[in-house]
Formats: C-alpha cells, structure tokens, sequence
C-alpha cells in the first residue's frame, strides 16, 4: 500500500472524483432552477392563495399578440401560460380542477384568492378585453 504508484494513481483518481462533483452539483442545480422541475410560479400562487392573472397562449396563436398589446397598454400584470408546455400546463389546469376541453386559447383566467374567478375565453376583440379589465378592476 505505500507504493508510490498506487498512491499517485489513487490520488489521481481521488482528484477526478472531487472535480466532476464540484463541476456537477452547481449543472445540476442550475438544471433545476432554470426548468422549475418543482411546481410552477402559476401553481405555487394557486397554493398560496393569491390573486392574479393567467394569460393561456401558444406559438401558433394568431390572435395572442394582440392581446398582449392590449394588455400592456392597460397596465395589466398577468402570467403567462403557453398551452403548448404540456407538462406545466396540465399541472396548471389539474390544480383548478379544469379539464383541457375548458380551454380554448386564447383565454385569460382571474384567479382570485387561489381559486378560479372569471374567465374570458376565446377573446376575438379588444372590446370584451377591456371591458373584463374594467370589471376586474386589471389595471394598474
């Protein structure tokens, strides 16, 4: 055991051990911070009960933009919800007791106190945006 190439070739490997573990934790860390592999923002304020609202789109939404505009105009602090991240949409909707079929998208939700308020869904126009801004009392 007090060979020096056994100790050199131990240390070596104790070495090559210790840098993949330094290396490895923080890619990890960073892996699960950046995906949120827990809840999501949106479910963890369901939990806590708060009011907000949740905004559900998808790339291939034509209408979306428009209605974000809208909103931003008016001040509006809402979550974002793309429809398309199936993962973190079905916990989303599971956590309000919605089915899929509930939801065309676009659609905006009022959760309130952490329970679902108010919807508007399939918004065609800005009049009806701004009239379920005006009702909510959205604007900031």
């Amino acid at each position: 055991m007090n060979d020096p190439d056994f100790i050199d070739l131990r240390n070596k490997f104790l070495l090559s051990v210790l840098i993949i573990i330094v290396f490895l934790i923080p890619t990890i860390l960073l892996f699960v911070n950046k995906f949120d592999v827990g809840s999501s923002k949106i479910v963890k304020k369901i939990n806590k009960k708060e009011t907000m609202l949740v905004f559900i789109t998808s790339p291939d939404c034509k209408k979306c933009k428009k209605i974000e505009n809208i909103l931003s105009n008016n001040d509006v602090k809402y979550y974002k919800l793309d429809a398309s991240k199936k993962f973190e949409y079905q916990e989303y909707l599971q956590e309000l007791s919605i089915t899929r079929k509930d939801v065309v998208i676009p659609t905006l939700m009022y959760i309130e106190e952490g329970s679902l308020y108010a919807t508007l869904v399939d918004i065609t126009d800005g009049e009806d945006l701004n009239s379920f801004i005006e009702n909510y009392g959205l604007s900031n």
